[in-house]
């Protein structure tokens, strides 16, 4: 080393972590799930989702801001639509490819609202498996 070198120091017990940590796992969405949302009047195809929020595939920077409350958001599950939803942006994320990525949490989500949304997840998560199990040659039993 030479003497333009940088040494690290050792942070304090007590520092948290700026970064936020979130409180439930998005699950990722494909394009046979049939789920989109309807935000600003515009419609968005759903690249993950949680009873906490959803993650939307933008083309442009311009669609959001940091901290916009987006109101009377709607999803489309299938063919079942929840409406009247309010979310807020609190991510923006840019892929290698150009693509960009918002994510927004739901804010007062109804108790109603969210038991729908877990039993989409659900769905989600139980295709998700079996076509991972496809795809790896395991086979899954069921029990009758």
């Amino acid at each position: 080393m030479t003497d333009d070198s940088i040494e690290f120091q050792p942070l304090p017990d007590n520092i948290q972590a700026e970064v936020p940590v979130r409180q439930s796992f998005r699950v990722p969405v494909s394009d046979a799930d049939k789920v989109a949302a309807i935000l600003c009047g515009r419609t968005y195809a759903v690249a993950d989702i949680s009873t906490s929020g959803i993650a939307v595939h933008a083309d442009s920077c311009l669609d959001f801001v940091a901290e916009q409350v987006i109101e009377d958001a709607e999803l489309l599950l299938g063919t079942s639509r929840l409406g009247g939803l309010t979310g807020k942006v609190v991510h923006c994320s840019v892929h290698d490819n150009g693509n960009l990525k918002f994510g927004i949490t739901w804010i007062h989500l109804p108790s109603q609202t969210k038991e729908t949304l877990d039993a989409v997840i659900g769905e989600i998560k139980a295709r998700a498996l079996r076509q991972d199990d496809r795809q790896h040659g395991r086979h899954t039993t069921e029990k009758t």
